[in-house]
Order: structure tokens, then sequence, then C-alpha cells
């Protein structure tokens, strides 16, 4: 996928995004890293063909996005899952809707179930499973539709930190096992840098495009990682570009609140 110079507004004195330009690679995992209020779940929207664009393109093989496609599908901040469904029904549900019969879908489902580690739960309830759970069941419904792109927008926002690192590690596993595309939106530079194979970072609204980072970190991905020279290096960077951004979003939400 590619945005290029998208540019939105919503209204005098509200720009969102001013000239972003970036590209989502195929196979690999790219992440979106910005302060509060920069931009980055409208990029999602965009890209998702959930809204219009003021000025720009936004592509998908090279052809405008004009509307929502099951090539590309989002998992949000908050879980979805059908509460009247058991986890073995709403992970197949996609797929029964558009008419693909059980039998092909069930091998796949039960690879994605065990890929996640939720193996034996399939007769459970979403109420029935932990927050971490529900989001893993929410990655495996998204990816039986097989996807080109899975868009993440914030995904494990919310979560304990033992729980997010969890998560974090299931995100990487399916990703290095599927090699689905990914775009991942966080506002922490630790799980970009950890998850990623490229971030790009925003400036505070109107967001932009203010620095493209490679992450050269070896894959597989694992937690002692984050003890390697490398990765504080790379960490280090990575605070020296976002925290002036943050500064300027900080400040802005500080007037606002000082207005009201």
């Amino acid at each position: 996928m590619e945005m290029r110079g998208v540019y939105v507004s919503f209204g005098p004195g509200r720009e969102v995004l001013d000239n972003v330009s970036f590209k989502v690679g195929k196979g690999l995992f790219t992440c979106l890293c910005g302060p509060s209020g920069s931009g980055k779940s409208t990029i999602i929207n965009i890209l998702a063909g959930y809204m219009h664009l003021d000025i720009g393109e936004c592509l998908m093989d090279g052809k405008a996005v004009v509307g929502p496609g099951k090539d590309r599908l989002v998992v949000f901040q908050e879980t979805a899952l059908l509460p009247w469904k058991t986890l073995w029904e709403n992970t197949i549900y996609g797929p029964m809707v558009q008419g693909k019969d059980l039998m092909e879908i069930a091998d796949n489902a039960e690879y994605l179930i065990n890929l996640v580690g939720l193996t034996g739960f399939e007769d459970r309830y979403p109420n029935q499973l932990s927050g971490g759970m529900q989001r893993r069941a929410e990655l495996i419904r998204a990816l039986i539709n097989e996807p080109k792109v899975l868009l993440m927008d914030e995904p494990f926002r919310g979560l304990d930190a033992m729980t997010r690192e969890i998560m974090q590690e299931h995100i990487t596993k399916i990703f290095e096992e599927t090699g689905v595309s990914i775009l991942f939106i966080t506002a922490e530079l630790e799980e970009a840098i950890f998850l990623g194979d490229k971030v790009y970072f925003l400036t505070a609204r109107p967001g932009r495009i203010k620095k493209e980072m490679d992450i050269d970190l070896p894959r597989p991905r694992k937690f002692d990682h984050l003890a390697s020279q490398k990765f504080l290096d790379l960490q280090r960077e990575a605070i020296k570009t976002i925290y002036e951004e943050s500064q300027k979003a900080f400040s802005v939400l500080l007037k606002g609140e000082q207005r009201g």
C-alpha cells in the first residue's frame, strides 16, 4: 500500500494530515508512530477505505482505494467479537458469510487458533476469555480472511504491561509464520522498534512524516533483543526524533484545556 501527498482537514484551522507519503512494503512489518493527535487513526481509516481524501492518493497494488475491501482488514483498539458466538464461530464467521465451505476453512481455523495459543478455548464465548485472549481472537478472525494487508490501530492499548508483551510476542510469531504485510499504529516507541522492520515517525498535528527508520534487528524477534546495544541505539534515535513532537502535542492539549 502507498500514500502519496495526502492532505486532510476537518475545517479551517483543523488540518490533520499535511503532505503525508509512505509505503507499506509487501511482506514487511511497518509501524507508524506519533504523538496523540498526529493523525494516526485518520491514516488507518483512509487506508481501510472508510474516509475520502481532500488531496493526494491512497493506493493498493497501484490502484486507488475508493472504499473498504477484503484485501485490507482492520484490527481496532476495542474488540468487536460477536458476544453470542463462540471463539470457533467468531473465527469462521467471515469466510462463512463469503459463502466458503466449512471443510475448506476448518483446517486454517484450527491452525490459526493453535498459532495464537487458544487451542482448547474454541467453545468459549468472548466474556469467558481474558482481555489478551480476546485480542488474539480478533487477530485470527481477521487473518482467516487472508487479507493482503493487516491494519492495526493501537490494538494493545489499555492492556497491562505483561499482557501487552505477550501480545507483542504473538503478533511477531503470526507475522513471521504467515508473512502477512502489517501496518501497526502505536504511540509506544519501544513497541514500534521491537515489532517493526520499518518505522515512520509522525510530527504533531498536522501530521507529517518526520523520519523513516529501518529496523535491522534479527528475526525471529525475542525479548532479549530489548537489552541489546543495537536496540538501545535505535530507541535513543527514536526518542530524539519524537520528543520534540510530543512536547508540541502536549502544549496544544494544555492550551485547549486552559481555554476550556
